[in-house]
């Protein structure tokens, strides 16, 4: 399938709509239209995404939500998924369970996909972990309320990417990212490459954390942020079509 120049963002569990997570996403969308591309950001407003919480997050709510804006705003063929940290989750079993209104996309890279123990670690290792969850969540102004029946509701993304088809799919982690490393990126493409006869390939980018915005982090020099950014922009809109079957790395 010819690559076309449109990205859909499927956002992770922070909010879009906040301080703290809006210049992670107008990274992107700044960048794709310097390149010329197209792109269409989905939230979960309503089911847990500030400013309008509504009936808190869980995976089937955002699935759900996400849907609804594909069918308002369809992706050309050849369009690109970009997904993102709880966005990885939501697309992957988009691609899983409804691969007919994904048809669209040639293309997912999944940017910081998490493990289903550290969802576990986050908010099942204790009675009270959700719970405090939301706390910290409101604390730091992350924009996302978590319902009761997240972890009950939660599926592995390693069991959706089981049943990818007729997808290339690169899996994207920087070093100092907290929420995805090396181990977990090369088991989940392990689990595309043996169950699937999908294109996978894993990229790493040194120094990267777990969000990307336009200026460097802490400790983290202008240079140095301007190749991670070089790198991730390439990983985002530089395709390579010609990608054979198999583990790249």
């Amino acid at each position: 399938m010819t690559q076309g120049k449109h990205i859909t963002i499927l956002s992770g569990g922070g909010s879009p709509h906040t301080d703290e997570y809006g210049p992670v996403y107008r990274l992107i969308e700044e960048e794709g239209e310097r390149r010329g591309w197209s792109t269409h950001l989905i939230d979960y407003v309503g089911v847990g995404h500030a400013p309008e919480f509504g009936v808190e997050l869980n995976l089937p709510g955002a699935v759900v939500k996400a849907r609804e804006d594909l069918k308002t705003r369809p992706a050309p063929q050849g369009s690109t998924l970009l997904c993102r940290s709880f966005g990885c989750d939501v697309g992957a079993y988009l691609l899983a369970n409804h691969g007919g209104e994904m048809a669209a996309f040639s293309r997912i890279v999944l940017w910081g996909p998490s493990a289903y123990h550290l969802y576990w670690d986050l908010v099942a290792r204790t009675p009270t972990s959700l719970r405090e969850m939301n706390v910290y969540a409101k604390e730091k102004k992350k924009g996302m309320k978590l319902h009761d029946d997240f972890w009950a509701t939660f599926k592995p993304i390693e069991e959706s990417a089981k049943r990818f088809r007729s997808i290339t799919i690169e899996i994207g982690y920087g070093t100092r990212d907290k929420y995805c490393d090396a181990p977990f990126a090369n088991y989940l493409a392990g689990v595309v490459w043996k169950h699937t006869a999908c294109p996978v390939r894993v990229v790493e980018i040194e120094g990267a954390y777990h969000e990307i915005r336009a200026d460097p982090p802490a400790g983290i020099s202008p240079e140095d942020h301007e190749r991670i950014k070089c790198a991730y922009f390439h990983l985002i809109f530089g395709v390579n079509e010609n990608q054979d079957s198999g583990i790249q790395i």
